[in-house]
């Protein structure tokens, strides 16, 4: 099977994947998803675009290394506040409903409770 070069541009070595590649990873995918031809090469080439990047940026030397590495634990940092954020309110949401759900259910008993 053809392996995709990082170091390659896209449009050098397009011609090769989509005739070596695309072919028995198209008939693989289909066998579990129903994916078309054009939505397999944009995702080889989302690949081919992030794996080209990093390559470029160690080949730009260690300063460009160590800001890249810089940035991709802030984002990261980022990301796992906005989740933390984004789960407190999923949680206090769902608490919510309990409450209220169990609130309900003591109001309908008591409600049977002083009828009778």
């Amino acid at each position: 099977m053809y392996e995709i070069d990082h170091e390659r541009t896209w449009v050098g070595q397009r011609d090769e994947i989509i005739s070596k590649l695309l072919p028995p990873l198209y008939k693989l995918v289909n066998k579990k998803y129903n994916v078309t031809n054009s939505d397999l090469l944009k995702m080889l080439y989302g690949r081919w675009h992030s794996h080209h990047r990093i390559h470029n940026i160690k080949m730009q030397g260690e300063e460009k290394t160590k800001k890249n590495r810089r940035r991709a634990k802030k984002n990261t940092r980022m990301q796992d506040v906005s989740n933390h954020f984004i789960n407190i309110k999923m949680k206090s949401s769902v608490n919510y409903v309990l409450f209220y759900i169990e609130k309900k259910k003591k109001d309908q008993s008591d409600k049977l409770f002083n009828t009778k």
